[in-house]
């Protein structure tokens, strides 16, 4: 799926009304961070002097290759976030000062977790080894969110749908402008990134 709808659905999971703005933030966040490495990839290949480079395309793509691989697998290692989640659990459940931050934690955690379980479900010619450093098995799965041969046409347009429906909720749960304005960029955001892949592009 789109990151912005990782973002969403990780904003609807883990964060409600009265939780502190770092809970809140961290829960946002989670449903980010697996595909941070890509952002910072295409931000470097922008850099002044670096010149046109094939991000995307096998076998020379730079996503396909070091360092940029070992940093996209590291950060969607599901083993590696279920030792987060238990620490966040433990942080949380010894109460007191720390209580705090292991919700944050817990919240964060537990988006990213399942950014990841979307991502093993719905990626396919690109997938990763989602169980990394345990195990390089890659599940290459039957649908995915983007390319025509593994039914795109069909997710593309539920990936929008699903978007606009959890901002529309976000908006419901949240008074806050803070939350609304975001929620309303991300469930936007995918119509013109899927314009532009459409038109020969590549996304995120």
């Amino acid at each position: 799926m789109m990151t912005s709808t990782h973002i969403l659905i990780g904003a609807v999971v883990t964060t409600r009304p009265g939780q502190t703005r770092l809970q809140i933030a961290a829960g946002w966040f989670g449903g980010l961070f697996p595909d941070i490495s890509m952002f910072v990839m295409v931000a470097v290949s922008r850099l002044p002097g670096v010149g046109p480079v094939n991000l995307w395309v096998k076998p020379d793509g730079w996503y396909w290759n070091e360092p940029w691989r070992t940093f996209d697998i590291s950060i969607n290692s599901i083993p590696a976030f279920i030792v987060i989640l238990g620490l966040a659990v433990w942080l949380w459940r010894r109460g007191g000062r720390m209580a705090g931050y292991g919700f944050a934690l817990f919240a964060f955690s537990v988006s990213a977790l399942l950014h990841m379980t979307v991502d093993f479900l719905t990626h396919a010619s690109d997938a990763r080894p989602n169980f990394w450093p345990l195990s390089s098995w890659i599940f290459n799965s039957p649908v995915s969110y983007y390319e025509d041969a593994y039914f795109g046409a069909i997710m593309r347009p539920l990936d929008l749908i699903l978007g606009l429906g959890l901002a529309v909720f976000l908006i419901w749960r949240f008074r806050s402008l803070i939350i609304r304005v975001p929620a309303v960029l991300l469930a936007a955001a995918p119509v013109g990134i899927w314009a532009i892949f459409l038109a020969g592009g590549h996304v995120i």
